[in-house]
C-alpha cells in the first residue's frame, strides 16, 4: 500500500497531560441516573486460554464508572467469564452480526481475540467497524489482525482510536512504506495517527497520544511495574468506560491514558514495581480516580 494518504493534519508542539484537565473532564454524578446515563459498553475478546483480557478490560470499564458492560465471547467460554466478574452482561461471539450496534456508546475489539481464527475474527471486526459509527477502540490483536489484512481505516469513520505496544506498532508501520527502525516514537505514534486517520495511543514508557486533529501529548504518569499482561486490556477498558460517559475523543484519550498510569502507580506503592499484576492497576482505579475529583 501506498504511504502518501491525504488529509495529514499538522501536528502541534507535544503537551504533557496534567491532573487539572483530567478533574475538569471527568463527569460529576447527578441523584437521579441510572445505569444508561453511564454508558453501555460492548467488548468483543477473550478466547481459549485468553479469557483474562476480555475480564480485565470488562473490570476496569466499571470501575470507570461504566454503566453496563457486555462481553462478546464464544458462548462456552461463559462461565470462565461469569466467575471472574458476574456483573456484566454475555453476548455469543456469533450473535454480533445480529445486534443494533447503535445502541452502544463504546465498542473495544481485540483483548485476547485471539488469531487462529483470523478470517473469522476479521470478519467480526469488518462488520462492526462497517455498522458502528460511534467511538471504536483496537486494541491488542484486533491491530494484529487489521495489520495484516487489506482493510484501510482511513476509509472508515473518524471514531477510530487505536492503542498499540511497540510490537503491535511495528506491525502497523509495516504496511506503509517507511521502515520502522529509521523511526522514533513520536514519528511511529505521527505515522499511524496519519496513515490510518485515527486517534494513537502509543503505549510504554512516557506513553504517547496522537490525535488526527494534530493535538499531541505525553503522559507522565505510570511505572515499569505496569510491563505485564493484562495491563493494556484494562487501559482500554477505561477508555471504553469514558467514552460511554460522553467524553470527548480527546478527554477520553488522555483522561483514560493519565488515571491508568496513576493506577499503576499507586498499585506499585503497594505491591512494588516487581509484583505488580493487571489486577492490582483495576483495583487501585478508584483511589486514582477519587485523588483527582476529591484530591485526596
Amino acid at each position: 500500500m501506498s504511504e502518501i494518504k491525504s488529509n495529514i493534519p499538522i501536528y502541534s508542539e507535544t503537551k504533557i497531560i496534567c491532573e487539572d484537565s483530567i478533574r475538569t473532564a471527568l463527569p460529576i454524578r447527578k441523584k437521579d441516573t441510572h445505569k444508561y446515563d453511564y454508558g453501555r459498553i460492548l467488548i468483543v475478546a477473550g478466547s481459549e486460554g485468553m479469557v483474562g483480557a476480555a475480564a480485565f478490560a470488562a473490570k476496569a470499564a466499571l470501575r470507570t464508572g461504566a454503566g453496563l458492560v457486555q462481553v462478546c465471547i464464544d458462548k462456552n467460554l461463559w462461565p470462565i467469564i461469569t466467575n471472574l466478574i458476574p456483573e456484566v452482561v454475555l453476548i455469543d461471539r456469533d450473535e454480533i452480526i445480529k445486534r443494533n450496534l447503535t445502541i452502544y456508546d463504546a465498542i473495544v475489539i481485540g483483548p485476547g481475540l485471539g488469531l487462529e481464527k483470523s478470517e473469522k475474527m476479521l470478519f467480526y471486526i469488518k462488520h462492526i467497524i462497517d455498522n458502528y459509527n460511534g467511538p471504536l477502540i483496537l486494541d491488542a490483536d484486533a491491530l494484529n489482525l487489521v495489520s495484516s489484512s487489506n482493510i484501510d481505516l482511513l476509509n472508515y469513520h473518524n471514531n477510530i482510536i487505536v492503542t498499540p505496544h511497540m510490537g503491535e506498532a511495528r506491525r502497523l508501520i509495516e504496511r506503509t512504506d517507511v521502515q520502522f527502525s529509521t523511526l522514533s516514537r513520536k514519528d511511529i505514534a505521527m505515522k499511524i495517527s496519519s496513515y490510518y486517520g485515527v486517534d494513537v495511543i502509543l503505549k510504554g514508557h512516557e506513553t504517547l497520544v496522537y490525535l488526527r486533529n494534530g493535538d499531541r501529548y505525553i503522559n507522565p504518569t505510570g511505572n515499569p511495574g505496569m510491563a505485564t499482561a493484562g495491563a493494556g486490556d484494562v487501559l482500554s477498558g477505561m477508555l471504553a468506560a469514558l467514552l460511554g460517559q460522553g467524553l470527548s475523543n480527546e478527554d477520553a484519550v488522555i483522561a483514560a491514558v493519565y488515571l491508568h498510569g496513576l493506577a499503576g502507580d499507586i498499585a506499585a506503592t503497594k505491591f512494588g514495581e516487581f509484583s505488580l499484576i493487571a489486577s492490582d492497576i483495576i483495583d487501585a482505579i478508584p483511589e486514582a480516580i477519587m485523588s483527582i475529583m476529591y484530591i485526596l
